[in-house]
């Protein structure tokens, strides 16, 4: 099942790997590694990952504004 979401989904290019990466490392800068939390309250996590707030899976533009949170928030929030 994994195997065919991956298929699915295109791997991001290396100018949005870096674009992420960007992003993770100026909320770091601002905030530390702390997740501004998805559902629940703020919360240290030294996991931080960032992706779109509107999700492309969604109808999101890939060029779109991210958002830091950390994995298990990121992962909660899946394409919402």
């Amino acid at each position: 099942m994994l195997q065919a979401k991956r298929q699915r989904r295109p791997r991001p290019t290396h100018a949005e790997d870096k674009r992420r990466a960007a992003a993770v490392a100026a909320h770091r800068r601002e905030h530390g590694d702390w997740c501004p939390g998805w559902r629940r309250d703020p919360h240290e996590a030294s996991d931080l990952t960032a992706d779109h707030v509107d999700a492309v899976a969604a109808g999101g533009a890939e060029s779109g504004d991210l958002q830091v949170l950390c994995r298990s928030c990121n992962s909660a929030k899946g394409a919402r």
